[in-house]
């Protein structure tokens, strides 16, 4: 493996856990605090600038938005590239769904399927989020 490419996942790595390490200490109710960590948060698994994050919210589209930076696309061509598989699945949405299970995995919760369902936007997950780590705490 190119070593600039094993250093870049490398970083990342070391990027991701003080990013569920930050995350973790943010109290339940401090909305801002979550937000701004899942942006990070979403920007390192994404691959994407935080600044695409502030133009948009929804998980989907920011997926859409790392695919077509991936493959060097515009956004205008990325419906595309967007094919479904043979389940029926958007890479978009499979992106999404990934994000979810390493959420689950850093986090140590388990999102039912309706509640993976309902996170559609950053402040969705952070809701989700927040409602899930305090039936845990009770």
């Amino acid at each position: 493996m190119d070593n600039k490419i094993f250093e870049t996942i490398l970083k990342r790595k070391k990027e991701k856990t003080k990013l569920v390490k930050t995350l973790s200490q943010c109290s339940l109710g401090d909305a801002e605090c979550l937000i701004n960590g899942f942006e990070k948060y979403i920007s390192n698994r994404f691959l994407i600038s935080i600044e695409d994050l502030k133009k948009e919210r929804n998980i989907i589209e920011l997926a859409k938005i790392a695919i077509s930076k991936s493959e060097n696309l515009g956004l205008d061509n990325i419906n595309y590239k967007d094919v479904k598989d043979c389940s029926g699945t958007t890479s978009s949405m499979t992106r999404k769904i990934l994000l979810i299970i390493a959420i689950e995995k850093d986090f140590n919760i388990k999102f039912t399927d309706k509640e993976s369902s309902e996170i559609e936007t950053i402040e969705d997950l952070v809701k989700v989020f927040s409602l899930k780590r305090s039936n845990d705490v009770v």
